[in-house]
């Protein structure tokens, strides 16, 4: 395929599974939205290569599911590649100059975004409480791209929690019911 160098430039053979899939999304980029997607998936397996989530699989295994639920949406290449790096910040061999620079502000503030909602610590005891959170989320973004990043971690997130404990498995589902699952609905895409 034309752009199978995204995934492969990676060396690992865990992506190649997703590479179909996430080249099928490619039709309505340029070929320079396409790079900076690339260039994007590079930089994420460099800064999170030693990093792993609780299956011990790569954590860019997430950010790329994460970015092929963006591209299954037809999204723009700016919230692909914010998909891809939605928490590289949170790595302490990466920052936000260098981002600033190989990717530009934009990016920059739609990671930033999704950094300050995942730092969040979201808990709601009643429906009121989850109302005011979900305001709060649109209140807190000054681009609605940085929901939409956030609603595709969730639902990767909501795929693949069979792995954890039944606790953290409830915790995510109750927040996912209570939080996430209404944004959605309201922005047209449950």
């Amino acid at each position: 395929m034309k752009y199978d160098s995204i995934i492969k430039d990676a060396g690992n053979k865990d992506c190649n599974k997703l590479l179909d899939y996430f080249l099928a999304h490619f039709n309505h980029y340029s070929a320079a939205e396409i790079e900076s997607i690339r260039v994007a998936w590079l930089y994420l397996c460099q800064v999170s290569k030693d990093k792993f989530d609780s299956q011990n699989q790569p954590y860019y295994i997430h950010a790329l599911r994460v970015a092929c639920i963006l591209a299954e949406r037809d999204l723009d290449w700016q919230c692909i590649v914010a998909g891809l790096l939605h928490n590289v910040l949170s790595f302490e061999n990466s920052n936000e100059n260098e981002i600033r620079e190989k990717f530009g502000p934009t990016i920059l503030k739609l990671i930033g975004g999704t950094t300050r909602i995942t730092n969040l610590k979201i808990k709601n005891k009643n429906q009121h409480e989850a109302d005011s959170v979900r305001k709060m989320l649109f209140a807190m973004v000054e681009d609605i791209r940085v929901i939409l990043v956030m609603l595709a971690d969730r639902l990767d997130r909501i795929r693949n929690l069979s792995h954890e404990t039944k606790l953290v498995q409830k915790q995510v589902a109750q927040e996912t019911i209570d939080i996430w699952a209404p944004l959605a609905n309201r922005l047209g895409m449950s």
